[in-house]
């Protein structure tokens, strides 16, 4: 994966993305507002994949790809406790860091209650550490034993993890 485009956005294209948020994905505006979105400087760079990763203060913050937003897994990291999130065992760990989906015999805990479609943490159970971003599939209150949770979006080591590790540092 490489960088495709990368510019600054101006306040007006700020406030869009601020209003956008609002309207998708309000609970991340929460977790971006601590950054203070509104008097970073905002970048934007988008990947040859088109995904688009909004920048803050040199930190990379969020990610778009589909009309889907979600953090990035060092904010996801930092600010855990504001969003859902599914424990998973150990043994469900290296399938979900190679881009598996979490499967509901591997989750251990639900953290906080989510609806279909809704974005989701998923965090190893030994540290609690984020290691994936998903959609879930399910409500928190259908999960059962057996299928699909949670569609894996965004893990620890896939390619843009990589590049924006690179990049960024």
């Amino acid at each position: 994966m490489r960088v495709k485009h990368r510019h600054a956005l101006r306040r007006r294209d700020v406030k869009n993305l601020i209003e956008e948020l609002s309207n998708k994905f309000p609970e991340l505006l929460e977790v971006v507002e601590i950054e203070g979105i509104r008097h970073a400087k905002v970048e934007l760079l988008i990947t040859d994949k088109e995904h688009e990763v909004y920048v803050l203060d040199g930190k990379p913050v969020i990610i778009k790809y589909s009309e889907i937003f979600y953090p990035t897994i060092e904010v996801a990291n930092q600010y855990s406790k504001r969003l859902p999130r599914v424990v998973v065992d150990r043994g469900a760990v290296p399938h979900i860091a190679n881009g598996a989906d979490v499967m509901a015999p591997g989750i251990v805990r639900v953290d906080g209650a989510f609806s279909a479609g809704d974005i989701v943490l998923i965090a190893e159970e030994t540290y609690g550490r984020v290691i994936a971003i998903g959609r879930a599939l399910v409500s928190s209150n259908e999960i059962g034993s057996r299928g699909k949770v949670v569609e894996n979006l965004h893990y620890v080591g896939d390619r843009l993890w990589r590049l924006l590790r690179e990049i960024y540092g």
